[in-house]
């Protein structure tokens, strides 16, 4: 089911207690991005969205009203899917996460029921990913965040850590790649973006990674009010490179022609990943979790992702050509049952289980189609990618 707040509060009251003795808290992967245990004002903690990209903190309107926060001047920020929305700032006296006090002082108010419907959850707020003099590690075996502080000048020195150069003087932190061993360029480290690798449409072509006969996997349009997602198209790169740290056959998500490049979640969880930063130097660590080598497998399956929670139902996206697309399944219907069982209120990661299948495996759908009406479909996976 949907997580209220105050469940989830409760749970991350818990993994907070438990990972503080260890200099740390505990994260909740949810999707394209994870969520933190942090302390507004001596009360929580709430679950955050810890996001490199943004400079300012956000606190949910009604976590905002429940704290009685006061609100001043208004200003105008782009929400979760890129559209310009009304934010309000707000003096905030103390935000903690874990037992590390952060240095803000306010914080934007604005609505973020958007989050909702693409999680299944309520958020309480987001966090900025970085404070000059701090480090953040981000222990992706373990579900673990530690903030600290940084002593200027001071790297890891584990076996087989790599460091690489970060700037961080304008905008998100940002880093070189190197794109099928011949290809440099600037890649944003986004914490909110699912995939390995992101890059504009433009660039892609300019490079002639992208050509008309280039194997990828394109999602169907949905209906009018239906999310649009962060990319329709996915192609496979031949490596991508990030110091010393190289990753064979990536899924590239192809943005549109003006986006930034961007490198995410599924590069940074192959790591143990600690970001330094200080006003004007930024390093990213990167401690491998496994001595293999790194390579994207294929992506099988039905065809099917997880588009937006909407009335009890997750809504779906269907790649073209997929076992889903060729059922009759279409962009915007809801999964009302999975074998036989209602999935009716189930949260994002119970779907996303049971819709995860290998080359062959077998799955009945009971959906909810346009005008409501339902209909039960049998897929068999298969390789998509």
């Amino acid at each position: 089911m949907r997580a209220p707040l105050a469940t989830v509060m409760v749970a991350l009251v818990a993994a907070g207690v438990a990972w503080a003795e260890m200099g740390g808290v505990e994260f909740t992967r949810v999707r394209d991005v994870f969520l933190v245990p942090v302390e507004v004002n001596g009360v929580g903690p709430y679950p955050f969205i810890l996001d490199l990209g943004i400079g300012d903190a956000v606190i949910n309107t009604d976590v905002a009203e429940y704290l009685k926060l006061e609100t001043s001047s208004a200003t105008t920020v782009a929400n979760e899917t890129g559209e310009p929305v009304r934010a309000f700032v707000a003096p905030v006296d103390l935000v903690r996460l874990g037992e590390q006090a952060l240095p803000l002082a306010k914080a934007l108010v604005m609505d973020l029921a958007g989050f909702s419907q693409r999680l299944g959850m309520d958020v309480a707020g987001i966090m900025p990913g970085w404070f000059p003099g701090k480090e953040l590690t981000l222990d992706f075996e373990q579900n673990r965040a530690i903030l600290s502080d940084w002593v200027s000048g001071a790297l890891h020195a584990a076996p087989g850590q790599l460091n690489v150069r970060m700037r961080v003087d304008e905008g998100p932190p940002t880093v070189h790649g190197l794109v099928n061993s011949k290809h440099l360029r600037a890649f944003v480290l986004d914490t909110t973006f699912a995939a390995v690798v992101g890059m504009p449409e433009a660039a892609l072509r300019e490079l002639g990674i992208l050509r008309e006969a280039t194997p990828r996997l394109v999602v169907e349009p949905g209906p009018d009010d239906a999310p649009e997602p962060l990319g329709h198209t996915q192609i496979r790169l031949e490596s991508l490179r990030v110091g010393a740290a190289n990753i064979g056959d990536p899924v590239c998500t192809v943005l549109e022609s003006g986006a930034q490049a961007r490198i995410g979640l599924g590069f940074l969880q192959h790591f143990r990943v600690t970001f330094l930063m200080d006003k004007d130097v930024g390093v990213l660590s990167l401690e491998p979790r496994r001595t293999a080598v790194l390579r994207d497998p294929p992506i099988v399956g039905y065809g099917l992702s997880l588009a937006q929670y909407q009335d009890g139902l997750w809504r779906v996206c269907v790649a073209k050509g997929s076992p889903a697309s060729r059922a009759g399944i279409a962009s915007g219907d809801r999964i009302a049952a999975i074998n036989g069982e209602s999935m009716r209120d189930q949260p994002y990661a119970e779907l996303a289980a049971r819709l995860t299948a290998g080359d062959g495996d077998e799955i009945e759908l009971g959906l909810r189609q346009r005008g409501d009406q339902g209909r039960t479909v049998r897929l068999a996976a298969k390789p998509l990618l």
